[in-house]
Parts: C-alpha cells; structure tokens; sequence
C-alpha cells in the first residue's frame, strides 16, 4: 500500500480541519450519557462509551458518518468482539509462532483470528457510496469535506489510486482502532 500520497494530510494543520465533526460526536456522546444516565441516576461505565466514542469520531472524520456505536449503545456487527478475539489469537501466535501453521494456516481446518470483515465491509460499502454519489454526502447544505474526500481527490490527482487503494486507505484509520479496540476499558 502507497501511503505517500495521503501522509502529509495526516499531520495537527490537516487534522484539526476536521474538529467540527469530532464536536459532533462529543454531543452526541453528552446526549447519550444525559439520556441514560444523568436523568436516570443509573451507574454509567464511562470505559465502554469512550470506547464506542473513539469508534464513532473515527467514523465521523473518516466518512462524515458515525459508525453507529453511540446509538447503538454496543458493539456494531461485532467488530469488538472479533477485535478482541483476534488480540487474543495474536498473543498467543506471537510467543509461539509456529501456532500459527497448525491454527490459522492449516490446509485442512483454518483455526485463525476472526478477520476484520465488517471494518472492510463497511469501508467498501462508503468509499463505493461517496464516489456513485449516493452517499448524499456532497448534496448537504454544510458538506463538511472528510477523510473520504480526500481519499477520493486522490483517485482524480493519480491515476494508479482506484476504488481498491481509497479502500485500503480508509482503512489505515480503521486498523489502529482493531488492534486496540478498547483503550479505555481492563
């Protein structure tokens, strides 16, 4: 994967372009928090809507969209729990790598992590989206330009950037959230 083209954009300037779709998502949070538990008086487990919050920021900056954690109020298509399970798997194969020939590279029965499917899945389906324009993103009235966007002006700038690389590029957000997708629980 080519990440020279994207890497420049990844530095506080570029970022910070993007603080009004993290505003979003922090009232999205404090809504959720009021409704469930401010009113109620319940006990709040503030590890695991963090956790669902950085899910959910992340979506926001990479796609103009939350990846529907706060709504939810749990893990979506179980991308947690398989990230979780795959931490699992990876803990193991790394003391004992020739594990991994039996389990996961096993030609008769693939014993191996759960893949990132959904991540990849959901990845796909937006890029795919934004570029046929049925995403509605760029018919918005206050179109704020996202992660996607600049992914996709790319695919215009050079002509070796297609579907497949904006796919691989979106998810280099995706990744760092999986290999750690709890950072505020344990």
């Amino acid at each position: 994967m080519q990440a020279k083209p994207i890497h420049r954009h990844y530095n506080l300037t570029s970022i910070m372009q993007y603080e009004p779709l993290v505003d979003q998502t922090i009232i999205a949070l404090s809504e959720k928090i009021n409704e469930k538990y401010a009113i109620t008086g319940n006990i709040c487990d503030l590890g695991d809507w963090l956790m669902w919050y950085a899910w959910d920021v992340n979506g926001q900056m990479v796609y103009s969209e939350p990846m529907g954690f706060l709504d939810a109020g749990s893990d979506v298509q179980n991308i947690l729990a398989d990230a979780e399970r795959s931490l699992d798997y990876f803990a193991i194969v790394g003391q004992i790598p020739s594990l991994d020939f039996w389990l996961d590279k096993n030609p008769l029965y693939r014993i191996g992590p759960p893949s990132f499917d959904a991540a990849v899945k959901i990845s796909a389906q937006r890029a795919m989206a934004r570029i046929q324009g049925t995403d509605k993103h760029d018919s918005a009235p206050s179109a704020q330009r996202d992660i996607l966007d600049l992914y996709i002006s790319k695919m215009k700038e050079l002509e070796w950037v297609d579907h497949n690389q904006v796919v691989l590029w979106l998810l280099t957000n995706v990744y760092p959230l999986l290999l750690n997708p709890c950072p505020f629980s344990h």
